[in-house]
């Protein structure tokens, strides 16, 4: 999924962009971020190195409103009413 967030870290520092040249939202292509949908991996990755990314990496894009994150109950409501609509 792509996501056009301008984030910050906690102490404020900005992590995706220089406050100097602060792009517009609309303008701006954008970051990919991890939906956590599925990983594909090797066997070998994660018993040799404990990793489940490394090596040949891809990406599968999912559309903004398949990922909902679940993590607390406004979350599952959220889901709820997608799933009501068919979306």
């Amino acid at each position: 999924m792509i996501l056009h967030s301008l984030r910050w870290d906690l102490q404020l520092n900005p992590l995706n962009f220089d406050p100097k040249c602060r792009p517009r939202r609309q303008e701006w292509t954008g970051e990919f971020i991890e939906s956590g949908h599925f990983y594909c991996f090797t066997t070998n990755l994660v018993q040799n190195e404990g990793l489940i990314q490394g090596g040949k990496c891809g990406v599968v894009e999912i559309p903004k409103h398949f990922c909902v994150e679940i993590d607390d109950m406004i979350d599952w409501k959220i889901a709820e009413q997608f799933i009501k609509i068919n979306i």
